[in-house]
């Protein structure tokens, strides 16, 4: 079992490969759409009994109405420091479900497909436990296109430039494909009893080129604020 010390975030549950953790230091960057989400904290263990790279993160917040999801994904990186003799502080930083698009390279041709065909085919060869419920259906007919030993995530961008339909893997491993268009509010809900709203920095120009695209909503999420900036009307 893993050895924990000192305080923590309490209204935070964190399971990691199954298996819950006290965490500190929790911090999490959750940009809309294809752009990877990421989430950063700290753990205490011996070097035996500490969490490993790819394994499943899975963050709750405690809620007066129950346990709110709020991030899930792998741990993408470990950066350990040496405390003493036996102890050791490592700090997580996790990639959202994305990656799990990574793991094999396509080498496909389609004609005259449906973007709908074309995507669940891509999923079901050439992924593990990502699903398709929120995938357009039908959507438009691709007349041609041919992946060269890309991932999915890379064929799922060929597939953007070509139709505008954007994408994103949510925190329960399902992957949504839509016409930007529609889409409609943020997929996380914001509440003013989350977290308390201070020492928010907010970096705008990391997210630039989406305010430009994007006609919807930006999301910034810290272990110490919540907070949903509405780009609708901005132009730059």
């Amino acid at each position: 079992m893993p050895h924990r010390w000192g305080d923590s975030n309490t209204d935070l549950e964190v399971i990691i490969n199954n298996e819950p953790w006290l965490i500190f230091d929790f911090d999490i960057k959750d940009i809309q759409n294809q752009q990877i989400n990421e989430a950063s904290f700290v753990v205490y263990a011996d070097e035996t009994d500490k969490p490993s790279e790819f394994q499943e993160v899975i963050i709750n917040h405690r809620e007066s109405t129950g346990i709110n999801k709020i991030y899930a994904g792998r741990i993408a990186q470990i950066i350990p420091a040496k405390l003493n003799n036996s102890v050791f502080s490592y700090e997580i930083i996790c990639s959202d479900f994305t990656m799990d698009l990574n793991e094999d390279l396509v080498t496909e041709a389609f004609v005259s497909t449906s973007l709908n065909t074309i995507v669940n085919f891509l999923i079901t060869n050439y992924t593990t436990g990502i699903t398709t419920v929120n995938v357009v259906s039908p959507g438009p007919t691709i007349e041609a296109i041919s992946f060269n030993y890309l991932t999915v995530g890379d064929c799922l961008m060929k597939i953007k430039e070509m139709t505008g339909f954007d994408w994103y893997v949510d925190y329960d491993k399902d992957l949504h494909v839509f016409n930007i268009s529609d889409a409609g509010a943020a997929p996380i809900s914001l509440l003013d009893n989350k977290f308390d709203y201070d020492e928010l920095v907010v970096n705008v120009d990391m997210f630039i080129s989406e305010l430009k695209r994007l006609n919807n909503a930006l999301l910034v999420i810290t272990s110490k604020a919540f907070i949903k900036l509405n780009v609708k009307n901005i132009r730059i």
